[in-house]
């Protein structure tokens, strides 16, 4: 199963992901705000198996 992470890099869809737009929103549970932490979590996830992070990380940003 992949990731919403995975799925926002095959759609070229990184700066939705990064802003929490649409189905990569993910409420927070005091105020129902985006929670920022929960994509970085997932996305950091993703890149400790990856062998060229670093390269992703650079090319994304």
């Amino acid at each position: 199963m992949k990731t919403t992470f995975e799925t926002a890099l095959e759609l070229h869809e990184i700066s939705d992901f990064f802003k929490g737009n649409g189905k990569y929103f993910a409420r927070g549970s005091d105020r129902g705000d985006h929670l920022f932490i929960s994509n970085w979590q997932e996305m950091c996830g993703v890149l400790k198996h990856q062998e060229a992070a670093q390269n992703l990380l650079t090319t994304l940003f």
